[in-house]
């Protein structure tokens, strides 16, 4: 294979990770979009909520059941992490680049243009489009380190997204098994679940 038939496959096979790894981004955006919404959902009816649960704290006082305020300590704190992960996981990221290092000195690290040729404002000046030209990438070499750069940078991303997700999924697992429960002790206690 000759050096152009390898810096091709090179610039190919980075294009598709590229690319790939956008739509991993983007599927775990759109996924934490919807669970948000589930989330938020209850607070539609929030009048009805709050009557049930001024229902539910009369219940406890009348039964002296310790569990009931601890299940709905733990049910409202589980609900407002799932919240507060799936915000964390959507809210855009600082620019990555200051985390990805080089370990190569004498080479300087790529410019990072390949998703950011849009940036107009940096660090309090304004770029003109010569400024935007003289940092794109001269020849193959350069190409494939801004990709490979891009690549590192959009990995991160994805790795902290996947994080937060994790952490919803699991704090979401919680919340259910809390909710189920106290509809359990709900139950039990003769709680009025009608309008």
């Amino acid at each position: 294979m000759s050096d152009k038939q390898q810096t091709e496959q090179q610039i190919k096979f980075l294009s598709v990770a590229i690319v790939d790894t956008v739509g991993t981004i983007r599927n775990l955006d759109l996924k934490n979009q919807i669970f948000l919404g589930l989330c938020i959902v209850p607070l539609a009816r929030i009048d009805y909520l709050l009557i049930k649960l001024q229902c539910l704290i009369e219940l406890f006082f009348l039964n002296k059941l310790c569990l009931l305020p601890l299940l709905l300590i733990a049910f409202f704190l589980c609900w407002l992490i799932c919240i507060f992960t799936l915000v964390w996981g959507i809210k855009g990221r600082f620019n990555p680049k200051t985390i990805i290092s080089c370990n190569n000195k004498t080479e300087e690290k790529p410019t990072g243009y390949f998703y950011s040729p849009g940036e107009i404002k940096y660090n309090g000046y304004t770029k003109n489009f010569e400024d935007m030209l003289s940092h794109l990438p001269k020849n193959d070499e350069m190409i494939i380190r801004e990709m490979a750069y891009e690549h590192m940078k959009l990995c991160y991303i994805r790795h902290i997204k996947m994080l937060w997700h994790q952490r919803f999924l699991r704090f979401f697992a919680i919340w259910g098994v809390v909710g189920i429960v106290l509809i359990g002790v709900m139950f039990d206690l003769g709680f009025n679940f009608s309008l």
